[in-house]
């Protein structure tokens, strides 16, 4: 079956059911909704644990892409990150690595980022941090110290 076909008869469907909802009485629409709730209640008493659990797995993947097409439900989601959220769900996430360098402060950057967003075009200009002095003992000195308290000495 074609796509263009596929289309048609989908479309010609939605047509004729939209046509017999409009015309339907408010008793015909609590049937209609009843057995149909009937149907489903029969159609989940029957099914295997696994088939329905992979139904329900199933659910959960078709719910995650529409959630995915929702630009709502990505909001303000990179201050909150949550490594259980699958990325090749949401078309709109694209993960790259830092590959470019800014042409004003070196900082590392994404390919597509606008240049000059680190440092504003080197308006922002932060100092070099200083070098921090060693708070450790020299490894000698510090085994010296621990052998000659071991031995009740001192150096």
């Amino acid at each position: 079956m074609s796509f263009e076909v596929k289309n048609q008869r989908q479309a010609s469907d939605r047509l004729r059911t939209l046509n017999s909802r409009a015309t339907e009485s408010n008793e015909q629409r609590k049937r209609r909704t009843h057995c149909n709730a009937l149907g489903n209640q029969n159609r989940i008493g029957a099914e295997m644990f696994d088939a329905r659990r992979n139904t329900l797995q199933l659910e959960r993947v078709r719910q995650g892409i529409l959630k995915a097409s929702n630009r709502l439900y990505l909001k303000n989601k990179a201050l909150h990150y949550d490594p259980n959220l699958n990325c090749p769900n949401f078309p709109q996430i694209f993960i790259g690595s830092l590959s470019s360098k800014c042409t004003f402060c070196g900082a590392l950057k994404f390919e597509a980022e606008a240049s000059g967003l680190c440092c504003s075009n080197r308006k922002l200009s932060l100092p070099e941090l200083p070098q921090r002095q060693r708070l450790q003992f020299p490894l000698r000195v510090a085994f010296a110290i621990t052998i000659n308290k071991g031995q009740g000495q001192s150096l």
